[in-house]
C-alpha cells in the first residue's frame, strides 16, 4: 500500500511538472516562493545557483528531473532566467 502511494505521488508530481511552465509556483509568502524545477540531472548547479540567490533545496527527486526549493520571491526572475524560460 505505501509503496503505490509513493509511484502514485511520483506520478502526480511528473504530471504537474509536465503541465506547467519549469519554475512551477506552489506556494508562496511575502517573502518566499515555495518552486518545483524542472531540470535535468546532476543537479549540482541548480542546487548552488538556488543557494546563492538565498534560496533552500527542500528535495532533489530521484524518479523525475526536477527538485523542490523555497526561493526568495526576489529572485524568482533570476532563477528563471537561470532555469530557462516557461514552456507555452
Amino acid at each position: 500500500m505505501q509503496k503505490s502511494r509513493g509511484l502514485r505521488a511520483t506520478a502526480l508530481l511528473a504530471q504537474a511538472i509536465l503541465c506547467f511552465s519549469t519554475v512551477v509556483h506552489a506556494e508562496s509568502s511575502p517573502k518566499t516562493q515555495s518552486v518545483i524545477i524542472e531540470t535535468g540531472k546532476p543537479y549540482t548547479k541548480v542546487v548552488s545557483d538556488i543557494q546563492a540567490l538565498g534560496g533552500k533545496v527542500k528535495h532533489q527527486y530521484q524518479y523525475v528531473d526536477a527538485i523542490a526549493a523555497d526561493v526568495p520571491s526576489n529572485a524568482m526572475g533570476t532563477l528563471r532566467s537561470l532555469t530557462g524560460r516557461a514552456k507555452s
